[in-house]
């Protein structure tokens, strides 16, 4: 008996990882942007993006006859599962302002209310911290790294950056030690602009010939500590003699006179 070819077979449905890790690092507020990112990215591997998202509503807890949805207990169970892993990859101190939600969505929709809303308080903080940001006993990669955080957070309740003023900010909170590199990026800049990339680049490179000179200055002070306290010493020249004959005393004049007489 011939098979029917209509008919579909049904796709394998992803295994759910209960122990899994949707994110490399928990959210502590400032990094919700790249946070949900990579939370999104591991829902849609698993094909559960519908459960945070609200495009597809849960189905009904009971059928007309009264008993249970089977299809209600496949959801709740999956739902379930991404509930645990957003508690898991939040910190102990956000876990108490979503305690007592039920759902995945209800905590996913309280995280993004909370960290992207375009609150006018919320921009001002973030402006300000980004105007006001300093590079400390920070690598110029981690001092970059936070300045584009706070960008990435302003993009996310719609406020852009420029690369210029993004620029600008950085070169303001550097240290003492890249006054030369500040100096040189405002000459070369007098005529042209430079990509935030450029800047970056340069920035980076400058950071390493500092580093490649203080790694040389012990050897330097090593040399002079072994000095302290010596005379200089400066080689004298030979004498070179010379052809000129040196001018007679009078005694001797006279002596000689006295010989060729």
């Amino acid at each position: 008996m011939a098979s029917n070819s209509n008919t579909k077979t049904p796709l394998p449905q992803p295994t759910i990882q209960v122990n899994a890790q949707p994110v490399s690092q928990k959210l502590v507020g400032s990094n919700y942007l790249p946070w949900s990112v990579q939370f999104m990215v591991f829902l849609k591997s698993h094909d559960l993006v519908d459960l945070v998202d609200g495009v597809v509503p849960p189905p009904s807890k009971t059928l007309s006859d009264g008993t249970t949805n089977p299809a209600y207990t496949m959801w709740l169970k999956k739902d379930t599962c991404v509930l645990s892993w957003l508690l898991a990859s939040i910190t102990e101190k956000l876990i108490s302002t979503v305690y007592g939600m039920q759902t995945s969505k209800q905590v996913w929709d309280a995280l993004h209310t909370r960290f992207s809303s375009p609150s006018w308080s919320r921009i001002a903080l973030l402006r300000r911290q980004l105007q006001t940001i300093t590079q400390g006993n920070r690598s110029c990669s981690e001092f970059m790294e936070e300045a584009k955080n706070l960008v990435d957070q302003l993009a996310t309740v719609g406020k852009s950056t420029d690369d210029q003023d993004l620029i600008s900010f950085l070169l303001g909170g550097l240290r003492p030690a890249f006054t030369p590199f500040i100096t040189m990026f405002n000459f070369a800049c007098r005529d042209k602009t430079l990509s935030f990339d450029d800047f970056q680049a340069e920035l980076l490179s400058f950071e390493t010939l500092i580093e490649a000179q203080h790694n040389s200055a012990p050897d330097q002070h090593y040399v002079f500590a072994n000095q302290k306290g010596k005379a200089p010493f400066f080689p004298r020249k030979p004498k070179q003699q010379s052809t000129t004959p040196k001018p007679l005393l009078p005694i001797e004049k006279k002596a000689n006179k006295e010989y060729d007489s």
